[in-house]
């Protein structure tokens, strides 16, 4: 991939966000960041604070709009960040 395809990259804005865990009858933190779409399709809390943006080819592999479980969206620029 050479420097000109890395900067033509569409970029989509995710957010970690609070989930209702039924398991333990309360909100907490999800362990993976998501679009606002996503999370409203969850019935999920936005966490304003924490959006970014990354390449959109970073989420989706696991659950459309999701990324991977434990994903860091602030990790090293311009590597692989994860194995898919």
């Amino acid at each position: 991939m050479n420097v000109a395809s890395v900067s033509n990259m569409s970029k989509i804005t995710v957010y970690q966000f609070m989930i209702y865990d039924a398991a333990n009858g309360q909100m907490r933190k999800s362990c993976r960041w998501a679009t606002r779409e996503r999370i409203d399709w969850l019935h999920g809390e936005v966490l304003e604070h924490t959006a970014v943006q990354v390449d959109a080819q970073l989420i989706g592999g696991e659950i459309d709009a999701m990324s991977a479980i434990n994903f860091d969206p602030h990790a090293v620029v311009g590597f692989q960040r994860q194995a898919r």
